[in-house]
């Protein structure tokens, strides 16, 4: 079997297997608009702020030519500073800012493997393909949202620790030794 037919197969399988959320036709539009504009470049590890060029436009899980004031669907870029919700950390939210265009990012989120989806709700202009954008995360809400992730990181790593060391184990007699050395040490410097 040649390369390519080979990677068509793996996609009929990547598909099959695919659960998916929510109803199932509205989810089935991403396999095809990630095989046909390919992975979006995610810019967010080194920034909050970049241009970046629509691709497609969703709405009733059909690709559609616009979205007009008003109306709400998912919009991909070619490139994004959004971080899609992924590992139980929530999806950014922010704004889409062009020339006569203003829309509100209230979710990113990953389909199809690597295609990030906007959710957004147009507040002033129209949305077309082709159309480049300002594109903004909001920084308190994503700083907020990093601080409350690892915090809970940290505390799962401590009820990890605590399913491990009980009172009357060696990490309670080490600490305790350490105390001692270091009032030694305290003590003898006088």
């Amino acid at each position: 079997a040649s390369f390519t037919d080979a990677m068509e197969q793996q996609r009929r399988k990547a598909r099959a297997a695919w659960a998916g959320s929510g109803d199932t036709a509205t989810e089935n539009i991403w396999f095809p608009l990630r095989e046909k504009l390919g992975a979006t470049e995610f810019l967010g590890y080194d920034t909050e702020v970049a241009e970046g060029v629509i691709t497609a436009l969703v709405k009733d899980g059909k690709e559609v030519a616009s979205l007009g004031k008003g109306e709400s669907g998912a919009i991909v870029l070619n490139q994004t500073p959004f971080y899609a919700e992924s590992g139980g950390q929530v999806g950014d939210t922010g704004t889409l800012v062009g020339d006569g265009v203003l829309a509100r990012v209230t979710d990113a989120q990953k389909k199809a493997g690597d295609l990030y989806v906007h959710l957004v709700t147009v507040e002033k202009g129209t949305l077309k393909p082709g159309v480049a954008l300002e594109l903004k995360v909001d920084h308190a809400r994503r700083s907020l949202l990093l601080h409350i992730h690892r915090i809970e990181e940290k505390a799962r790593s401590f009820a990890r620790l605590l399913r491990f060391y009980r009172p009357d184990q060696t990490l309670l007699r080490e600490m305790q030794n350490a105390r001692r050395i270091r009032h030694h040490l305290a003590s003898a410097g006088k």
